[in-house]
């Protein structure tokens, strides 16, 4: 059974229940994923450039907060999951193939 929703931009987060029963009071707690960078600002921001992901063809945008080379990807991910049992991986963002090749 859904339990709740959130919307969030364009994604949605669906919180499930095993049964009819509610989800457990902690399953929905609130929890801070960015522990280490610009955390004197409000918010942090952090952008790639177009040139640069043309020029590698592509670039890997980490999303568990723990790389050292952040925003990109250094494999930290794979730590967290292997503690967690999570699947979290980076985001690829690459140059378009022409179409036909």
């Amino acid at each position: 059974a859904v339990v709740s929703t959130q919307s969030t931009g364009r994604y949605r987060n669906i919180i499930m229940a095993t049964s009819e029963a509610a989800a457990p009071a902690d399953c929905c707690t609130k929890f801070i994923l960015n522990t280490e960078f610009e955390k004197d600002k409000a918010c942090c921001i952090q952008s790639v450039d177009i040139e640069e992901i043309a020029e590698k063809g592509k670039v890997a945008i980490c999303r568990c907060w723990k790389s050292k080379k952040f925003p990109y990807c250094d494999g930290s991910h794979k730590a967290h999951n292997a503690e967690t049992g999570d699947n979290l991986g980076p985001m690829i963002v690459k140059k378009a193939t022409p179409a036909g090749s």
